[in-house]
């Protein structure tokens, strides 16, 4: 009698135990979790592609563990068997919103550092431009200066002829006097407006040279926010990997303390 009730008891264990090691035979095994560490995300490519094959395997990693829970209802143990899928419900969803978070990161930076280097291109066309523009001002003064040389020399040139005129056209010494007069004041005139318009000129080029420099310290500051940007990333980053491997850690205790309590109420 004892004999048959030892033998009874033993089918229940295994029975028993041949269900939690089905329960736990057909829970997912998502291989490209374990290839896939969120600290490995460097590049977009891998983001998106990342982020494309949550979408495609997360579902049916979930879809998946509601089988199995609801399986569960039918073998001995029901509470254990579905504490055990919700464990590996939540380490998967942890997991997978790891890689969604540090996907979307990766891809926020890039877009940022698109942003940064469009900016600096931008500030560099219009620096090139701003040379330009004063290469153009530069070459205007020196047009400005010949003519002006030109101009002098053709009054050295009148004024030379004009002396000789007057020992031949004494005669006419008050009206030739007054003629040289109203010639000097529209000569001056003339000099006077080409003067200002040069010193205009010089001041535009102050202006966009100011401008130019104004440009260099935001590139440089720009330069210096995405030097920030990027070691405060690599902090984030060594802090991912550290909680990782934490939560990597708990999740092995937590698993050899479930073996351990199966095998000891597998002994009893």
């Amino acid at each position: 009698m004892r004999a048959s009730q030892a033998l009874a008891f033993c089918v229940l264990v295994l029975s028993v135990w041949g269900d939690l090691g089905l329960a736990s035979a057909q829970a997912p095994r998502p291989d490209w979790l374990e290839a896939h560490d969120p600290a490995t995300i460097i590049e977009r490519e891998a983001a998106e592609k990342a982020l494309e094959q949550v979408g495609l395997v997360k579902p049916k990693v979930m879809r998946q563990l509601l089988v199995d829970e609801r399986a569960c209802f039918n073998r001995f143990f029901v509470n254990a068997c579905v504490a055990e899928v919700e464990t590996k419900r939540k380490d998967y969803e942890r997991r997978y919103g790891a890689i969604e978070v540090r996907a979307r990161q990766v891809i926020r930076d890039d877009d940022a550092v698109r942003k940064s280097e469009a900016l600096a291109s931008d500030i560099a066309q219009r620096e090139a431009e701003a040379d330009l523009r004063a290469a153009e001002q530069r070459t205007a003064q020196q047009r400005a200066a010949q003519r002006q040389t030109q101009l002098e020399e053709k009054q050295s040139d009148r004024q030379t002829q004009l002396q000789s005129l007057q020992a031949e056209q004494a005669q006419r010494e008050s009206k030739r006097t007054g003629m040289q007069v109203d010639l000097e004041e529209r000569q001056a005139q003339a000099r006077q407006r080409e003067l200002a318009a040069s010193a205009n000129a010089q001041a535009r080029l102050e202006r966009e040279a100011e401008h130019a420099n104004r440009l260099k310290a935001r590139a440089g500051e720009i330069a210096e926010q995405r030097s920030k940007a990027l070691a405060k990333q690599q902090e984030r980053d060594e802090e991912a990997r550290k909680q990782a491997i934490k939560q990597q850690e708990k999740a092995a205790k937590r698993a050899a303390k479930v073996a351990k309590d199966v095998a000891g109420q597998a002994a009893k």
